[in-house]
């Protein structure tokens, strides 16, 4: 779901837990607060519902981010990457008959 938020360019408002931290970008495409820090976590969204400038800059960073990292292109580059390097090492290393 966050993938969805960000190419939706809107500004995600999250715990710091597994993936996620690896996602966010606190303060620039996003942010993050502990597990259990409520306060935290409504002082953020009373901030990002109340600043029209902010909420707009996050999310255009948002969508930014995962155009960059996560759009379906830049995945099958990586995936194209990875297969040519397995080729090439299966190549160098198998035993020929």
């Amino acid at each position: 779901p966050l993938l969805e938020f960000t190419r939706s360019k809107k500004p995600v408002i999250a715990s710091s837990v597994g993936a996620v931290a690896d996602l966010i970008q606190n303060e620039y495409n996003g942010y993050l607060f502990e597990v259990n820090d409520h306060n935290k976590c409504y002082n953020l969204l009373i901030n990002i519902i109340t600043n029209n400038s902010l909420r707009k800059t996050i999310g255009n960073n948002a969508y930014n981010v995962f155009i960059n990292k996560h759009s379906n292109s830049v995945i099958e580059k990586k995936l194209e990457k990875l297969l040519m390097y397995k080729m090439w090492y299966y190549s160098k290393n198998s035993s020929h008959v």
